[in-house]
């Protein structure tokens, strides 16, 4: 996971995105935690951390679409409800136009 922080090429799988999204909720929780304990009004850990975790969660959602056979723009759809519904739906088993289907399952 960590060494695809950044790479936008290739596939990832429905676990591996979804472990990615449990990750960040859970991230973003204990930021949130601490932003209220520190008592700083612009909440500076939660900052801190979305910015840390904004490419990597675009670079999995990305290499989600393409699991499922779809361009990287598809992730632009995010925005509305059809999006999120395409993260549920299984990947392509064979090769396509962005590789090999993922073997690591998370």
């Amino acid at each position: 996971l960590t060494q695809k922080f950044a790479d936008f090429g290739g596939r990832a799988s429905k676990s591996e995105y979804w472990w990615f999204f449990l990750l960040t909720v859970i991230v973003s929780v204990v930021s949130g935690v601490i932003d209220g304990f520190v008592g700083i009004e612009i909440g500076l850990v939660g900052l801190i951390t979305s910015l840390a975790l904004f490419i990597p969660g675009i670079a999995v959602a990305i290499r989600r679409f393409h699991d499922l056979g779809k361009s990287g723009w598809w992730v632009l759809s995010l925005f509305i409800i059809i999006g999120i519904i395409f993260m549920f739906f299984d990947g392509e088993q064979s090769n396509n136009a962005y590789g090999a289907p993922p073997t690591n399952v998370l």
